[in-house]
């Protein structure tokens, strides 16, 4: 059953930035994606590199 919230999603509206952990650089992302076993950890690893490295959102996507 799905009930209406009565809230509608509002138009041209960005998602507040995300903050990244200043502890990890691009460069130690990249090293624990390689050391990753898990398939979907080491794509979001590679993807928050990509981000912390001063690319944007859609490229790492």
């Amino acid at each position: 059953m799905i009930l209406f919230s009565g809230l509608e999603p509002e138009e041209d509206v960005m998602a507040a930035p995300v903050l990244l952990r200043s502890d990890y650089d691009a460069e130690g992302l990249r090293a624990l994606a390689k050391g990753s076993r898990n398939p979907a950890q080491t794509r979001r690893l590679l993807a928050l590199s990509v981000i912390s490295a001063g690319g944007s959102r859609s490229e790492a996507a």
